[in-house]
């Protein structure tokens, strides 16, 4: 079941909502119970065989947590069990999504190795192993009730594929009473959010995603047909999964919950950290709290320890820079490559933006500042050039994440160069296409963001962002109330059952 689906708008939204809001009436604890259940039954929809790892995954998490708190209560370290718990979660993750194509990558028989990915293990598994590390670290002096801890992993909004939710951020909002009441206002609002973010995914994604594979089906196409699918591409995963986190956020909007923004406006960016500040927001703060700084610490513990200096001024010498900066970069996007799929192209799409990170440090460090574009256009000008930079970087990149193999990536390369001879000269995109193309394209770069639209209704958990006032603003009045029913109207009339959201396999 998905959220762009007539099953799950005029089916199971409902009957939980108003489930939910009964079992309020009666019971705070029989709601959390009510939610959790509605949640599994979400889950184990579209593969109930998966139900099982899920449940296991989370029994065990819970049970390790535990042990770490009483671990931590008598005096004594629980790394072991913190260990422990990392890498039997690590393996289970490995022997789901990555064993078959490891096995298969070095000829070995893999018949006995899993078939079949568990939907959203990467989200579940390291949304509880971040639990794991902050309780073992006593960030949370208090144990939370297994109701509560299930209902934070399993929780339908982000369980498939996030954002991903931190626990300090969601669990304390399960306590509060006044969520479990039906609230007009909050309502009201996850309803504004939900709709905005159905229309991306099926006016939008899912008629770019049927341009961005006609333009790319044959081995060889014009390199005109090559740059259009592939922009149509990138265009399709931008609102596909923007289009998820707005419907996820609003949806949990709808039961008094707030989650974190995932998504503000990364086609803008005008440099490649910039991009990642604003791309999968959760996922580059789980990547920088859970892997770039446990990693940066232990380099630059290594070089404290060989009497090196780690002072700032250290950092910017090149050993210093490759060793404390570059180094730890470059293996968390390498990871965050893997952690999106298995597959060679997956390792290279991480690499590649491992790459693009360390040079993005490396020029704020070590270029010289210049002066020689000076003056607003001089500058409107540098600002675009940096742009059109990161959008190509971010292009390439992209090319290995849809592709199935590298080689595949560097066929469709190949095209967009223009080197093949004999490519075949494709007919030209059909109006509606043409016109969803440039109005997709126009809307990513140059619209207000669903943040800034909404941005007067706080929509989502505080993030330390400034939302610039844009000139579109959301209000409650008649007008805009009506501007939304049309634009859910037109999301729900596209809907194509069956057209699941690219992140999904994840």
């Amino acid at each position: 079941m998905v959220f762009s689906s007539l099953t799950f708008v005029f089916g199971f939204l409902p009957v939980t909502l108003i489930g939910f809001l009964i079992c309020s009436k009666i019971n705070l604890g029989l709601a959390k119970l009510f939610l959790c259940i509605a949640s599994i039954a979400f889950y184990g929809w579209w593969e109930p065989r998966w139900v099982p790892v899920l449940l296991i995954s989370i029994i065990f998490n819970y049970a390790m947590a535990v042990a770490i708190i009483d671990c931590s209560k008598r005096g004594r370290s629980p790394a072991v069990l913190l260990w422990a718990a990392i890498g039997l979660n690590l393996l289970a993750l490995v022997y789901y999504k990555y064993l078959a194509a490891m096995l298969g990558f070095f000829s070995i028989d893999s018949g006995w190795a899993s078939t079949g990915l568990p939907l959203g293990i990467s989200f579940f598994t390291f949304t509880q192993i971040a639990f794991l590390v902050d309780v073992s670290q006593r960030f949370n002096g208090r144990r939370y009730s297994p109701t509560n801890y299930f209902l934070f992993v399993t929780f339908f909004p982000h369980l498939i594929a996030g954002p991903i939710v931190h626990h300090r951020d969601l669990m304390p909002q399960f306590e509060e009473k006044r969520n479990y009441l039906f609230q007009p206002r909050e309502f009201a609002i996850g309803l504004a959010l939900f709709s905005i973010g159905l229309a991306k995914k099926t006016l939008l994604a899912d008629s770019l995603a049927s341009l961005s594979a006609k333009m790319l089906a044959h081995d060889h196409v014009h390199a005109q047909a090559a740059w259009v699918g592939v922009i149509a591409y990138s265009l399709q995963l931008y609102f596909d999964f923007s289009g998820y986190s707005d419907m996820a956020i609003g949806l949990a909007r709808m039961f008094g919950i707030k989650f974190p923004i995932n998504f503000d406006s990364p086609y803008k960016a005008t440099s490649i950290i910039d991009f990642w500040q604003r791309w999968h927001i959760t996922l580059t703060r789980f990547l920088t709290a859970y892997i770039y700084n446990p990693i940066a610490l232990v380099l630059v513990r290594r070089r404290a320890s060989a009497g090196l200096s780690t002072s700032k001024k250290a950092s910017k010498t090149v050993g210093g820079f490759l060793e404390m900066i570059a180094m730890p970069t470059f293996i968390t996007m390498l990871l965050a490559g893997v952690w999106h799929g298995a597959g060679l192209h997956f390792v290279v799409f991480g690499a590649l933006h491992g790459f693009y990170i360390s040079v993005n440090h490396a020029w704020r460090t070590f270029a010289p500042r210049s002066d020689a574009l000076t003056g607003r256009a001089a500058g409107s000008l540098r600002k675009m050039a940096y742009w059109a930079l990161v959008y190509l970087c971010v292009l390439v990149a992209q090319l290995f994440f849809r592709a199935t193999s590298v080689g595949e990536a560097l066929r469709v390369l190949h095209d967009m160069l223009g080197l093949y001879k004999g490519a075949t000269f494709l007919e030209l995109p059909a109006r509606r296409e043409i016109a969803i193309f440039v109005g997709a394209a126009l809307l990513a770069l140059f619209a207000p963001n669903t943040q800034q639209i909404m941005a007067s209704f706080e929509p989502a958990l505080p993030s330390g962002q400034v939302f610039r006032q844009s000139f579109l603003q959301a209000r409650l009045d008649l007008k805009w109330a009506v501007s939304l029913g049309v634009i859910l109207s037109l999301g729900l009339f596209s809907i194509r059952d069956g057209q699941p959201f690219i992140y999904f396999q994840f």
